[in-house]
């Protein structure tokens, strides 16, 4: 269908020092392609209007992940430095929170009022402080077998899901580490969920991938 949106943008290389600057943005055409490094930083702006659907395919070398330099590469860790925001990632960068201002969180805006479309400099936004308390997220039976409900947490802008797998409760961070997609709206497979989004499993009892 026709759809507006969800430009691809791409930033540096992961294991360079611009790995936070914007690049280029992609305009998808129906029928064309995009092949590019798996190291590069890249991201998909939020659709505006209609849908889309696209076909992914990712190629890896199972001997080069065996070797000491990619066990090296991945436990190093990122080079922090300048950021423009639609470079950020709730997923690699520790920073996210501190430098994308609350009300752009989880999400892939183009353009705010008076902001350049793509290359805005990420800003720093005070942390919220934290505090343990109890939240009611439901009475016991409202949660049936194999369903999901959210909690939000608006001061700290975070997200609970709480699922029923089997008859036990299960409670992980209802943001998928991928693309921050809801997990509660996503499919229940052996005591974990499949992210709606991307597909993605993730772990029903540690929110691993």
């Amino acid at each position: 269908e026709d759809f507006e949106g969800s430009d691809l943008t791409f930033c540096g290389m992961f294991d360079a020092e611009d790995h936070r600057k914007y690049h280029y943005m992609y305009k998808h055409v129906k029928g064309r392609c995009v092949v590019h490094s798996g190291k590069r930083r890249h991201g998909a702006m939020d659709i505006e209007k209609g849908e889309r659907a696209s076909l992914i395919m990712w190629t890896k070398s199972r001997s080069f992940r065996n070797t000491e330099q990619y066990e090296k590469r991945n436990k190093a860790n990122l080079r922090m430095g300048p950021a423009d925001r639609v470079c950020l990632s709730y997923t690699h960068d520790r920073d996210y929170k501190s430098l994308m201002p609350k009300k752009l969180q989880y999400n892939m805006k183009p353009r705010q009022d008076g902001e350049d479309a793509a290359s805005s400099s990420a800003a720093s936004t005070a942390p919220v402080p934290t505090e343990r308390r109890w939240e009611r997220v439901c009475a016991d039976g409202e949660l049936k077998e194999g369903g999901a409900k959210m909690i939000a947490l608006e001061p700290e802008n975070e997200q609970v899901g709480v699922f029923r797998h089997r008859g036990e409760l299960f409670a992980i961070d209802n943001r998928c580490a991928h693309m921050g997609g809801p997990l509660c709206e996503g499919d229940i497979e052996d005591l974990g969920t499949r992210a709606k989004r991307l597909g993605m499993p993730i772990g029903g009892r540690d929110g691993a991938r």
